[in-house]
């Protein structure tokens, strides 16, 4: 069965059956009013417009995602193409997503927007790093997640380590405390073995 998408608000949602995103966007509708409502109708009578074509996605109106709940792992490549085509967005955005999502429950995240007003790590650390309340901080570059923690002691005045995007739960374990980065690298050095 072919997916439906519907980006609302920024966020990309993935649906079974055109008839599943009409239901719950009507719920929407009776639930709300003004711009809210004026969206959530938005895409139910567009969908509504194409219930019998061949038409997978559909938006609000919003022009970009944000967002997303999608697992990357259940996007064969025809789904990636279309929403490639229709919202610019591929499998390592749907996977940066959902590194996001678990990372951002309990660290604080690091923008490239922040990150351009600075030459390198040590001068982020020092003009605003060590200038917050928070320890733990994560940036995505590169289809990598970079973390910071910031209760180094002695003459290190952070510990910083970087994964493969794909590796976000032990970004987040490691993070929180719960492994040294040398037991990451023999973890992840006896699953290539047993691949």
């Amino acid at each position: 069965m072919d997916k439906i998408f519907v980006n609302c608000g920024g966020s990309l949602y993935q649906y079974d059956s055109k008839k599943d995103v009409m239901d719950f966007f009507e719920d929407c509708i009776y639930g709300s009013e003004g711009s809210e409502r004026e969206r959530y109708s938005n895409i139910y009578f567009s969908v509504k417009a194409h219930l019998n074509d061949s038409k997978r996605c559909f938006t609000d109106g919003t022009s970009h995602v944000y967002d997303s709940d999608i697992d990357p792992e259940e996007i064969d490549s025809l789904d990636e193409d279309i929403l490639k085509t229709h919202f610019c967005i591929s499998k390592d955005d749907l996977l940066e997503f959902k590194a996001n999502r678990c990372l951002a429950m309990n660290h604080s995240r690091i923008y490239p927007r922040t990150m351009e007003r600075y030459n390198d790590f040590d001068e982020l650390y020092d003009d605003y790093l060590s200038k917050t309340k928070d320890n733990h901080f994560y940036l995505f570059e590169d289809n990598k997640v970079i973390c910071f923690d910031t209760t180094a002691s002695g003459s290190d005045k952070y510990w910083c380590e970087e994964f493969p995007m794909k590796d976000y739960e032990y970004a987040n374990k490691w993070l929180n405390g719960e492994i040294e980065y040398s037991d990451y690298l023999e973890q992840k050095n006896e699953e290539d073995i047993e691949l």
